[in-house]
């Protein structure tokens, strides 16, 4: 039978979510050899397969394992990029290679908490900081490709004929917000690779702005939104009471927000779990107890 792109892709992704790597490995190889695969989904299989290898790396216990599955889905989206320069892909295809990094980062962290030497993990640390950079340039690049490929779009596109290209444009718009996301990210992860607490402050205040940036651009809408907590986070982190009353004046503005919708309620729910905290920490020289239980009660 024919293999439809949409289902086929969506088929994908539920495998990967439900950890069923070995069943998605196996659908890719078995739609390749198929001569009724569409052309417009075997030109994406070399992307699947990486992403399918990334699902796998994060799976993998043992460190090497780790390392050896992100090499395998690093040469996939290599080898899609060379094959498929100009595909709609290609952005996220360089996004994912940056993402392949940031895995990178992490794993060389996680090997610096669980080094038995002591003497180890400062390399290793710095090993992950170097990591962090060469992906926040990696993001930066792909955040200009997404651009020029918005650029490059029709301004008047007809909702009816033009049905796909439309929401190819919204699938850029909403990568090329998640892209800026996931750079401010990077720099607050970039955190436990610090040297001291002057050197984690200075990078998590580098972060803090990175997440205002976000916020001030798209404050009407739910990232933004999480910008903001996640710069208040960044303060909080930080450390003192002036940083304190600065997370706690970004956490007010959040829990400010409406109710309603669903995805509003969870937003101020995480908001109010860093605002309680922020309120009983030893940060704060005079101890806020009562506006802690008033909004805990409240809610």
């Amino acid at each position: 039978p024919a293999v439809a792109e949409e289902p086929a892709r969506q088929f994908l992704e539920a495998l990967r979510e439900q950890g069923l790597f070995e069943l998605a490995s196996e659908y890719l190889q078995r739609v390749e050899k198929s001569p009724a695969t569409p052309q417009e989904f075997r030109d994406t299989i070399l992307f699947e397969q990486g992403l399918t290898l990334m699902a796998v790396s994060r799976s993998e216990s043992k460190f090497d394992a780790r390392q050896q599955r992100l090499d395998e889905a690093q040469k996939k989206f290599r080898e899609f990029l060379t094959a498929q320069k100009n595909h709609d892909f290609a952005p996220k295809a360089k996004s994912q290679l940056a993402n392949v990094l940031v895995e990178r980062a992490r794993v060389k962290i996680a090997e610096a908490e669980r080094a038995k030497n002591a003497g180890d993990k400062p390399g290793l640390l710095k090993e992950a900081r170097q990591f962090y950079e060469d992906a926040l340039k990696e993001f930066s690049a792909s955040q200009e490709g997404i651009a020029t490929k918005l650029k490059s779009l029709p301004q008047d596109l007809d909702p009816q004929r033009d049905a796909k290209r439309i929401e190819y444009r919204d699938d850029l718009r909403k990568d090329y917000v998640e892209v800026q996301m996931v750079q401010a990210v990077i720099m607050y992860e970039m955190a436990e690779t610090a040297t001291d607490k002057e050197d984690k402050n200075k990078i998590l205040k580098h972060a803090a702005d990175k997440y205002g940036e976000i916020y001030e651009k798209y404050r009407r809408r739910l990232a933004g939104l999480y910008a903001l907590l996640q710069q208040g986070k960044c303060y909080q982190e930080m450390g003192g009471e002036a940083n304190g009353n600065e997370a706690l004046s970004f956490y007010q503005e959040l829990l400010e927000q409406p109710d309603d919708p669903l995805p509003f309620r969870i937003l101020r729910t995480k908001t109010l779990v860093q605002s309680i905290q922020c309120w009983l920490s030893d940060d704060l020289k005079e101890k806020k107890i009562d506006p802690a239980i008033l909004n805990g009660g409240a809610w």
